[in-house]
Formats: C-alpha cells, structure tokens, sequence
C-alpha cells in the first residue's frame, strides 16, 4: 500500500511539472497547447513558439531559412553535363554544369576520303570520359577500292576535336581484303589520318603502307582513344 501511495503522489508532481513547462502532450508542437498552424497535410514548424504551415506538392522540398521556409520545386538536371546544387547564400536549388562529367557520347558519320575510288560512309559512336575521348565502329565496315597508299576518315564532331593534334594507336584495319591490322591515327581538327604499321626488322614502323589496290578502309571493332586537352 504504501509503495502505491509512493508511485501516486510521483504520478501527480510530474504532470503538475508538465503543465507549469507548458509541455503539451496531446498536440504536435509541444509548445504549451498552441493551435497547429497551416492547412491540412502540410509540413509545420516552430519558430520562437510561433507555429506555421507550409504545404508541399510533388517534387518539392522546405528551403530557405528556418524563421521563414517555404516550398520550393526541385530542378530538373537532366543533361548528362549538369548536376543538381544548392546556394547557401541565396537558399535555393539550380542547375550547374558539370566539365569533363561522365556519360556524354554520340555519334557521327565519318567519311573514308583518302585513297579511295569512292567516299563511303558510316556511323561512328564517341563517349567522352574526363578528358578522355573515344572513338568507335561497330558496323560490317567502312571500305572502298584502294588507289593509293595513303587512306583518312573526316567528320569528327566539335566536342571531341583535340585542342591540339594527337598521335594514338587504333585497331582493325582493313588492308588489301585482310582484317586486324593495327595502325596509328593522326587526329587533327575533324580528320583522322590511319598510317598502316609495318615490319622493320626487330622494330615495327607506321607511315602510307597500305596497299595501293584491292579492299581497304575501316574494320567492325575499330576503335581509338585520347586526351582532348593538353
């Protein structure tokens, strides 16, 4: 019996000290029993006792200070050269780009022009990595009848046009009808020189090797990459 008197008399000091606090504990505020503030389903918030409402609609979220927030739209940052940022000065959401992001690619058509009877076409992919560039065909082939020594392809795009000119190994050639040679292209501007590498002894040279008649031009799988800035 007198344990129960203990826990009673306890009972009774600790809700007489939650409404002298002014603590609530039927309401959400738990600011001494002031009204809710805003319509209905918004998000509230307290500021010095002072209670408010802010309603919010898809894609939005609070923004601005914490004695005056309000809902703000979340910008859609769909380029693959953009991303989502916040200013702390001006408390508000944007876009910002993004140099060298991941994930820009395309294609374009790329023309055999050197060494050829004809000009023959076809479609290349390009994927731009950091300040790397990547240059690839995954089509039968971009061949011609060969009269010269010397073949080049044009038509790279302005984004992936080195700043200055590059000398890089590529792969799959198509020389006199016979697939898989390496060869080195010369990228300046929007053309790519292929020099076809040959045997010199125990080293291995590259220039206008390639044979002056039957098939020759660009293999399935051909493919080169390199840096765009210095």
């Amino acid at each position: 019996m007198k344990k129960l008197l203990t826990f009673l008399l306890s009972l009774v000091a600790t809700v007489a000290l939650a409404q002298s606090s002014g603590i609530n504990g039927g309401g959400p505020n738990g600011g001494g029993g002031a009204s809710p503030g805003g319509s209905t389903n918004s998000v509230q918030y307290n500021t010095g006792g002072s209670l408010g409402g802010v309603l919010l609609s898809s894609d939005q979220v609070l923004q601005g200070t914490a004695g005056a927030p309000q809902a703000a739209s979340v910008p859609n940052c769909g380029s693959a050269t953009q991303a989502l940022s916040y200013s702390t000065t001006t408390h508000a959401f944007g876009c910002q780009t993004v140099s060298g992001s991941s994930g820009s690619s395309g294609t374009f058509t790329a023309t055999l022009n050197g060494g050829c009877t004809t000009s023959p076409t076809g479609t290349m992919s390009y994927s731009i990595i950091g300040n790397l560039a990547t240059v690839s065909y995954s089509g039968a082939g971009i061949t011609c009848t060969s009269n010269a020594a010397s073949t080049s392809f044009s038509g790279l795009p302005v984004a992936i046009q080195p700043a200055t000119s590059r000398i890089i190994p590529c792969y799959n050639m198509e020389d006199n009808g016979t697939l898989s040679f390496a060869a080195v292209c010369s990228v300046v501007g929007t053309n790519v020189q292929i020099y076809a590498v040959v045997a010199s002894g125990t080293l291995a040279t590259y220039g206008n090797n390639w044979t002056a008649s039957g098939t020759k031009g660009i293999g399935p799988g051909f493919t080169f990459t390199y840096p765009l800035s210095n």
